[in-house]
């Protein structure tokens, strides 16, 4: 395997089946952008992850096994960051097919990408329900500088949304903001934290572009405290204290001190 292909695709697991349909699909993408891909199994079965990816045929795949009790998708996503050789990273969900190429050439050195349109793979009943609109969030930070983050919303029939956490973006700027948050556990607002971060911190501009498929299932599969609602309320929370005290680093270097010795690697479906 290359020293230091020109992307690292990072997706993190815990038990998802879906893994196995998410690889095969998205191959011909990851051929196209000549990418390494690494699986961040944090908390769930190895055995069960190995036998996922060998029965995807996906190769030039690297499975990162990290031995903790439960999940915590930034926690996975740090240490993803710190194993990735490439210097521009994707962050891929274990459940989403992409809808073509990524868009690489927006990366400018301003810029961060996220996906743009979000489709379920399962469409819900349609319901005579308005469409729904951009919702935006405007936060004012000390000395008045202000950010105008745009939220996922779905659409009427919530059948499409946008993907704030497929984030396309420079590995050096994720790790000038020290990564991700893994304070902000279960659900909600830890891909959010990071954009608005990349962009107060480093006055880079969101690019939003391209689609994908989300391999529909119920909130039963996401990994909860308490309803969604209130798991993304309480992050919410957690990010806006943390903005109010000044706070826009992420916990990416605490992370990787204190569990570094509890990460395994194993290669699967080794290239030629």
């Amino acid at each position: 395997m290359r020293d230091k292909p020109p992307l690292s695709i990072l997706i993190p697991w815990y038990e998802r089946d879906e893994l196995q349909l998410t690889l095969a699909a998205n191959a011909p993408v990851f051929r196209a952008h000549d990418a390494e891909i690494l699986i961040l199994n944090c908390g769930g079965s190895s055995e069960r992850l190995r036998s996922l990816i060998a029965a995807s045929e996906a190769t030039g795949v690297r499975q990162l096994d990290l031995s903790v009790p439960r999940f915590n998708k930034s926690l996975a996503l740090n240490f993803g960051l710190a194993h990735a050789r490439a210097d521009t990273v994707f962050i891929l969900d274990a459940d989403i097919v992409l809808s073509g190429p990524l868009a690489v050439e927006a990366l400018d050195g301003r810029s961060f990408v996220t996906i743009e349109s979000v489709h379920e793979s399962a469409p819900f009943e349609a319901k005579a329900t308005p469409s729904a609109k951009s919702a935006f969030l405007e936060l004012t930070f000390r000395g008045g500088v202000k950010i105008r983050h745009q939220l996922s919303v779905r659409d009427g029939l919530g059948n499409v949304r946008g993907g704030p956490g497929l984030l396309l973006a420079k590995k050096a700027d994720l790790l000038e903001i020290q990564g991700y948050n893994s304070d902000l556990e279960s659900w909600g607002w830890e891909d959010d934290d990071v954009l608005v971060r990349l962009q107060y911190a480093l006055g880079l501009r969101r690019v939003q572009t391209g689609a994908a498929v989300h391999l529909t299932h119920g909130d039963n599969q996401r990994f909860l405290s308490g309803s969604r609602s209130q798991s993304d309320q309480r992050n919410f929370i957690k990010c806006c204290r943390n903005y109010n005290n000044g706070l826009f680093l992420g916990s990416y270097q605490s992370d990787i001190a204190k569990l570094s010795d509890q990460i395994s690697e194993t290669r699967v479906n080794e290239n030629p």
